[in-house]
């Protein structure tokens, strides 16, 4: 990893960069946020409802993390259809998150371009491709980063496979 040089100028670039990543980042939530309360639940959603009020280990063609997540989640932000995609959408500002940082090199900023719209769109529903990107999201920059932050591309990965 590059040392971040006192340069005045880098700083204030750099500064820039947070900013107008910080500005794309509300936008989407805002607009997730206003969808996601006037949008009705899809079917697949429903179902996956109807599994987290029985939470288990496994269940016949999906994984379980989704059907944990509303469960998780119900007693908070309840069972209306922007509570129940509450947590996917946070797990998919979390992916975006972490790739964030990532993006200031070259190399890294046509990854950061080409997940961001899956991240944006696949997260907002509450089906099992919303944890299963938002994990994979922060395993991959876990990874990036090396050193202890395996742990954490660890974990990650194991989520995204539940």
């Amino acid at each position: 990893m590059k040392a971040r040089s006192d340069n005045p100028q880098r700083s204030a670039a750099e500064t820039g960069w947070l900013v107008f990543v910080g500005l794309v980042v509300m936008a989407l939530l805002i607009g997730r946020v206003a969808l996601a309360y006037r949008w009705e639940l899809l079917a697949d959603e429903a179902y996956y409802w109807v599994w987290s009020l029985r939470p288990a280990l496994g269940y016949y063609d999906q994984p379980p993390m989704i059907a944990w997540l509303l469960a998780a989640g119900r007693p908070v932000v309840g069972d209306s259809p922007l509570g129940m995609r509450m947590l996917p959408m946070v797990l998919g500002l979390l992916g975006m998150a972490a790739l964030t940082p990532l993006a200031r090199d070259r190399g890294l900023w046509l990854l950061w371009c080409l997940t961001l719209p899956p991240l944006a769109v696949l997260t907002f529903f509450a089906t099992p491709d919303a944890p299963l990107l938002g994990f994979w999201a922060m395993c991959l920059a876990g990874a990036l980063r090396g050193g202890r932050w395996w742990v954490v591309a660890g974990a990650a990965a194991g989520c995204a496979f539940l």
